[in-house]
């Protein structure tokens, strides 16, 4: 059975990083792409040295940086990729974003009592244990960021967000949300219920799949429809977003006065 599921999320995940690359995502979101096709070749060379343990480890320990660093560039590009319409956004919105990574920071750290302590001392469960650590940190900043940008950046009729954007920004949080979910879970009853500790990511990771096939049939519009009060509200949104962005400006460039 847990080749099976193996074999299944390798293919569901080929099938959305070929769907990417077929459609407008590979030059819209080329990071996001990248990412998604890192992590099918990840898991078709993982399950393909599965019965070589020494070059299995090697591989996973070099591969597992790459893919964490990855995801954090795919991130950032979807949260640039949602404010491309914001006037003089480019220093309030790195400044923002370092915000959110702090937030993100301490919504890991919050969580991280759900980790049990590691009971083995051999290289690779170490290096296990550090990455399934790090696994969960990246995850929850990376939904902490696309959360806050996609629940807090006014969407003005004005100033719109692409819907492409904005599906790729949910798919992003519901992948990051899957990883948490099962590196948590793993941490927990790796030693316990081996099988299970294998089975949960591999499912998980089917499901984050088919969420990334569904981004090739987004309508890539440059907005969405709002109503009359909507769009009152978000204009006042805006405006307050504005004032927002200005005073980040205006610190900064007085802090490099004064230095």
């Amino acid at each position: 059975m847990l080749y099976a599921v193996w074999c299944a999320a390798i293919v569901v995940r080929g099938c959305a990083a070929f769907r990417m690359a077929v459609s407008r995502t590979f030059g819209v979101l080329p990071l996001a792409f990248c990412y998604v096709t890192g992590t099918f070749i990840y898991t078709a060379l993982l399950l393909a040295l599965h019965p070589f343990p020494g070059l299995y480890s090697n591989v996973y320990s070099v591969s597992v940086p790459f893919l964490l660093a990855v995801e954090c560039a795919a991130t950032a590009e979807i949260y640039w990729a949602l404010t491309p319409h914001y006037p003089n956004f480019r220093v309030a919105g790195t400044v923002l974003l370092c915000v959110l990574i702090v937030i993100g920071a301490g919504a890991a750290w919050a969580i991280s009592f759900l980790a049990a302590p590691a009971r083995a001392g051999t290289t690779i469960v170490r290096l296990w244990y550090a990455a399934l650590f790090v696994q969960r940190f990246i995850s929850a900043i990376n939904a902490v960021v696309l959360i806050g940008a996609l629940l807090l950046f006014p969407r003005s009729g004005r100033r719109p967000m692409s819907r492409f954007a904005i599906h790729a920004g949910w798919i992003m949080t519901f992948d990051a949300v899957t990883r948490l979910m099962a590196a948590t879970f793993v941490r927990l009853y790796g030693f316990e219920h081996p099988s299970a500790s294998a089975l949960v990511p591999l499912a998980l990771g089917i499901l984050a799949g088919f969420a990334w096939l569904t981004l090739g049939t987004c309508e890539a519009a440059p907005g969405e429809q709002i109503t009359q009060e909507e769009e009152l509200m978000e204009t006042q949104r805006l405006g307050e977003f504005r004032v927002i962005s200005a005073a980040i400006n205006d610190a900064i460039r007085l802090f490099k006065r004064q230095q």
